[in-house]
C-alpha cells in the first residue's frame, strides 16, 4: 500500500507548475491513491461453507422475568341461592312518644240530611182541660208586680194568665216588666201570657197586677 502524503504541504511541486491549483492536484493524488488501494484489497471468491462445529453447553438460566401486567377481571359469577331466614331477634324497647303534631284544620260542613217525617202529636191528657175557670180575685199584699201564680180555688189571685191584650196606659207598670213579649203593638196595647193549655187539669194561672215592683237589687 502506498502511503499518502500527510498534506499538501509535504508535496513538492515544480515551479512551472506553481500557477496551477495546488488544491485540485492534490484531490486528483487522493483519487488515484484510492483506487490503488482498492484494486489491491479485492476480496477473491467465497470458498464453500464450513461443516457446523459442535453445539455448545447450555448456557445459565437467566434471571426471571418482571411480572406482568394482571388481566382484566372476569365476569360475575350467577347468584347463589338464598339461604335459610335466621331467627327473629327479640323487640326492643319502646321508644319514647313523639310530639304531638299540630291540629289540622277543621274539615268543611258535611250537608244537611234530610227532614225527617213529621212525629205524631199526642196532646198530654193531663193538661188544658178545664182550666181558667176560676174567678179573678185581688192580687193580694204578698206577691211581686207580674208573678204568675198557679191556684185549683174558684178565686185566682190576679188577673187570669188567658193571653188578653192590654191598654198601656192603664197598666204601665206591667207593662214595663212584659214590654210586647207576649204580643201588642207597643204603641197602645201589650199582651199578657196565655198558660190556658200549660195548666193542669181544673186549675188556672194568674198573675199579680198590683203586687210590689220587683227590684234587682
Amino acid at each position: 500500500m502506498v502511503a499518502a502524503p500527510a498534506s499538501a504541504a509535504d508535496v513538492t511541486v515544480p515551479s512551472s507548475l506553481r500557477q496551477w491549483d495546488v488544491h485540485n492536484i492534490w484531490n486528483a493524488i487522493l483519487n488515484l491513491q484510492s483506487q490503488i488501494n482498492t484494486i489491491k484489497l479485492k476480496a477473491g471468491p467465497t470458498g464453500p461453507t464450513g461443516p457446523a462445529g459442535a453445539t455448545g453447553p447450555t448456557g445459565p438460566a437467566g434471571a426471571t422475568g418482571a411480572v406482568g401486567p394482571a388481566g382484566p377481571a372476569g365476569a360475575n359469577g350467577p347468584a347463589g341461592a338464598t339461604g335459610p331466614a335466621g331467627a327473629s331477634g327479640a323487640m326492643g324497647p319502646t321508644g319514647a312518644q313523639g310530639i304531638p303534631g299540630v291540629a289540622g284544620s277543621a274539615g268543611p260542613t258535611g250537608a244537611t240530611g234530610a227532614t225527617g217525617p213529621t212525629g205524631t202529636s199526642v196532646p198530654d191528657v193531663r193538661f188544658g182541660t178545664n182550666t181558667n175557670q176560676a174567678n179573678e180575685g185581688l192580687s193580694g199584699p204578698y206577691c211581686m208586680l207580674g208573678e204568675i201564680k198557679l191556684t185549683a180555688s174558684s178565686v185566682a189571685s190576679g188577673m187570669k194568665a188567658d193571653g188578653r191584650l192590654l191598654q198601656i196606659s192603664q197598666h204601665s207598670a206591667l207593662y214595663s216588666m212584659y214590654g210586647t213579649r207576649f204580643g201588642g203593638d207597643g204603641q197602645t196595647t201589650f199582651a199578657i201570657p196565655d198558660l190556658r193549655s200549660a195548666a193542669p187539669n181544673g186549675t188556672t194561672y194568674s198573675i199579680c197586677t198590683t203586687g210590689d215592683y220587683p227590684s234587682a237589687d
